[in-house]
């Protein structure tokens, strides 16, 4: 008696064959920490730079040379970003209207960043007028002297005629004693240039 064979029936080693499991899959755990360590490492980067840009804040700064003296124009500015805790005073981009016909106290650069010590709102500097550095001692000149106010100048002994003097740059030390820069008329300057050689130079206020 012949049995039927069932040809397409697959065999005891085939079936074997396909229940026999194949090699595992190894995970290199060292490269995925790597990995994770990487895309954390690059989120908190992104996180400091959008942290630190919101530390600073735009400040005017100086777009165009201005010589000291001079009235700052609107294309005299730009704008830059600085630190929120710089030490130094500086105006905010939202004051440009404010600068703009101020007088430059100082000769400004581009790229100098503006400040107070930087600009005066007194009067633009007199065609032709002359500087004189002078040191006056406590008393010899009003408390309230600023960058920018007209002064008298006076000696201390002498002629009583004065001349009349802009207040270029002041800066005062810890013992009172002021480091000015006087500008006077042509033809006073040489009298004021003495009176202050001479330690005998007085500034009195004068109306403006």
């Amino acid at each position: 008696m012949t049995a039927d064979l069932d040809l397409d029936a697959p065999s005891h080693r085939t079936v074997e064959r396909a229940n026999v499991p194949g090699p595992a899959r190894r995970v290199r755990v060292p490269w995925l920490a790597a990995a994770v360590g990487a895309a954390l490492l690059t989120a908190a980067i992104v996180l400091w730079g959008f942290g630190r840009a919101a530390d600073r804040r735009e400040v005017l700064m100086v777009a165009e040379a201005i010589g000291r003296g001079e009235t700052i124009e609107p294309t005299d500015l730009t704008t830059s970003f600085v630190a929120v805790d710089t030490p130094t005073q500086l105006y905010s981009a939202e004051q440009r209207e404010q600068i703009v016909g101020s007088i430059a106290a100082t000769d400004l650069a581009p790229g100098d960043l503006v400040g107070p010590s930087t600009v005066t709102s007194g009067e633009k500097l007199p065609e032709g007028w002359q500087d004189i550095g002078g040191l006056l001692r406590a008393g010899n000149y009003p408390s309230s002297i600023a960058i920018g106010d007209r002064m008298l100048a006076l000696p201390q002994e002498g002629e009583p005629l004065g001349v009349e003097v802009l207040v270029v740059d002041v800066s005062i030390g810890d013992d009172r004693a002021a480091l000015v820069v006087l500008a006077a008329p042509p033809t006073d300057s040489g009298r004021v240039a003495q009176w202050s050689a001479d330690e005998n130079l007085v500034l009195v206020g004068v109306d403006r």
